[in-house]
């Protein structure tokens, strides 16, 4: 077999596994949470919750057209199983690319091309089976044709890589910049690859400095700040005639509202402008910077569906965005607020302040004293005492512990372990599973459940392992490419975090935001498998010796990863949202006005 039929073989390997798995685990009808009402929402086109998701909408619907068989909610969790077995294929040719890029032997023996495509099919495999990518590959939620959004976007940055010094590399960046715009209409993830992009051209056109790289930063800065908030959030904004962030209940005078949506038109025209200049001069710089935003409005305006579909008045209208003015408040979520930077614990509710006071055994506080503005008497850290009518040096100590303790630590890093380490539970708020763990914790958490026989599910840490050896390998080898991933890493993941600012306690688990950075993890597993065939073959590719290390890896990692997931991330046969939601229909008189509370009442019905 020659090196291109291998790669070609192990691709498809890649895609077929994953497609066969998830079919196979797929939810036989509607899911609970946001699923019922994205199903919905496909079926009939009609409008979701803010932000609206209007190309996941319309792929749902074509989906629901094209299979004309099956229960409805499961036509529409197959674009989830297509879209994710896809992202895993990208992720094959990701790896694959990642690890050319730094391979100075371009060898065509086959030992070579083992090592090269089976570690980059671990890595497929890895993130297959990982715990947070497996949940949104059989449901009908946004976030796994989003990851293939970001794995699509990734696989044509290294592509301009690799062709960067060729006439023409601009495509790729221009596609980039179309398929970012078009994925608003799924997800925002997508735009937090922007870093990484602008690192990568950085790298590959400049030379590095100090100076240099910092203007790189800025610049890149730029960048997502032109598309977000600027071209999702303030150019609808401007055509319905007010700023960003403004209520539609005030009020504006005629001339600011008529003066922004001239301040719209004019930047619109005034890039289509650039860009025909920049063509007439041959600026090529001038031509890339114009292109890309206009193919970034261009990509955006698949929220034309959510204006037409609220003005045919569908059943379900949420916040009935039938204008300009209604639809800027609808993509920029105004109904839910903004968390604020600073303080971490910003809620002034009892519900959130019984947790930002919560005390260990020994009755300390573990995120230390914590008050509500104006609610009572808080002591300084200095001792002193003042109302907490503003936040100025009160319980700094704690604001840093508990963003670190719950923020971090609970809400990334523990989701982090659950795909590379292990799993405890499926009950709200449980731990990961180490190679040791304390029992009495365990039978507590899975006490009286359905799935007690499948917890703790153990991976023994080796997909950590390997990600970490991987990892290790990619900066000795290749610290440029690695740097690239790396900032991709931590924005889609830990950083992530820390933006949203989310507060104890959370309705539901919030992995699903992160599945960004535990791609580029399963891409470090990979590498790790790599690192170890050069490692213990170093003076000689052997053949024998590359096929053994990968099928070793293969069983220590996606094959433990499957067994250990596979029982409960199964949803055949679960129709247990159907029935409920089923039941209560059948429950109620005709014409009955039922009053739901909350998701996982409302969205099955």
């Amino acid at each position: 077999m020659n090196k291109k039929a291998m790669h070609s073989a192990f691709a498809i390997l890649a895609f077929v596994l994953a497609f066969v798995v998830y079919s196979m685990t797929v939810q036989p009808s509607v899911p609970f949470w946001d699923c019922g009402e994205f199903s919905t929402a496909s079926v009939w086109q009609q409008v979701p919750h803010p932000p609206g998701a209007p190309l996941f909408l319309m792929i749902g619907k074509v989906f629901h057209i094209l299979i004309p068989f099956g229960d409805e909610g499961w036509r529409i969790n197959m674009v989830s199983v297509v879209a994710s077995a896809t992202t895993v294929l990208f992720l094959y040719l990701i790896t694959v690319m990642a690890i050319r890029n730094f391979r100075r032997d371009d060898s065509d023996d086959l030992a070579s091309s083992i090592a090269i495509y089976g570690s980059a099919f671990i890595a497929a495999a890895a993130f297959t089976f990982s715990d947070t990518f497996w949940f949104n590959a059989v449901e009908s939620e946004v976030y796994a044709s989003s990851s293939l959004f970001v794995a699509i976007i990734v696989y044509l940055m290294m592509k301009w890589n690799e062709k960067a010094d060729d006439p023409g590399n601009e495509k790729y960046l221009l596609l980039i910049a179309y398929l970012i715009g078009l994925s608003t209409g799924v997800h925002l993830l997508s735009i937090l690859a922007i870093f990484s992009i602008v690192m990568l051209v950085y790298f590959r056109k400049y030379q590095f400095n100090v100076k240099s790289f910092l203007l790189m930063g800025i610049f890149a800065v730029l960048i997502f700040f032109t598309i977000y908030p600027g071209i999702v959030q303030w150019i609808p904004a401007f055509l319905a005639g007010h700023s960003a962030g403004r209520n539609d209940a005030m009020e504006y005078s005629i001339n600011n509202s008529v003066g922004l949506q001239i301040l719209a038109v004019a930047v619109i025209v005034a890039v289509a402008y650039g860009f025909w200049y920049g063509y007439k001069k041959n600026n090529s710089i001038l031509k890339l910077a114009t292109m890309s935003f206009l193919l970034v409005l261009i990509g955006y305006t698949t929220y034309t569906q959510i204006l037409l579909r609220s003005n045919a008045n569908p059943p379900m209208n949420e916040n009935e965005p039938k204008t300009f003015s209604r639809l800027s408040s609808y993509i920029g979520r105004e109904q839910y607020g903004n968390a604020p930077s600073w303080p971490r614990r910003y809620q002034t509710e009892d519900y959130f302040i019984q947790n930002y006071e919560k005390k260990d055994n020994a009755g300390n506080y573990i995120y230390g004293k914590w008050t509500a503005p104006g609610r009572r008497e808080v002591q300084r850290d200095d001792g002193t005492t003042t109302t907490a009518n503003d936040w100025t040096n009160i319980n700094t100590a704690g604001e840093l512990t508990y963003l670190w303790k719950f923020q971090i630590q609970h809400m990334y890093f523990r989701y982090f372990y659950w795909n590379f380490v292990g799993r405890m539970s499926d009950v709200q708020d449980a731990g990961s599973a180490w190679l040791t763990y304390d029992k009495s914790d365990a039978d507590v958490l899975n006490y009286k459940s359905g799935y007690k026989n499948l917890f703790p599910a153990r991976f023994f840490a080796l997909p950590l392992l390997f990600g970490l050896i991987g990892l290790f390998f990619h900066f000795k080898r290749d610290p440029k490419m690695a740097s690239v991933f790396m900032v991709m890493f931590l924005l889609m993941g830990v950083l992530a975090a820390i933006q949203q600012n989310q507060q104890e306690p959370q309705p539901r688990e919030r992995d699903y935001f992160y599945a960004g950075s535990f791609m580029v993890y399963a891409m470090w597993i990979g590498f790790g498998a790599f690192g170890l065939i050069e490692w213990m073959a170093r003076k000689k590719m052997q053949t024998v010796a590359a096929s053994l290390i990968l099928a070793v890896s293969f069983i220590m990692v996606p094959l433990n990863m499957a067994m250990g997931g596979w029982k409960f991330h199964s949803r055949a046969g679960n129709y247990l949202p159907f029935d409920y939601s089923y039941n209560i229909l059948q429950s109620t008189e005709q014409d009955a006005i039922i009053f739901t509370n909350g998701d996982n009442d409302t969205f099955p019905l």
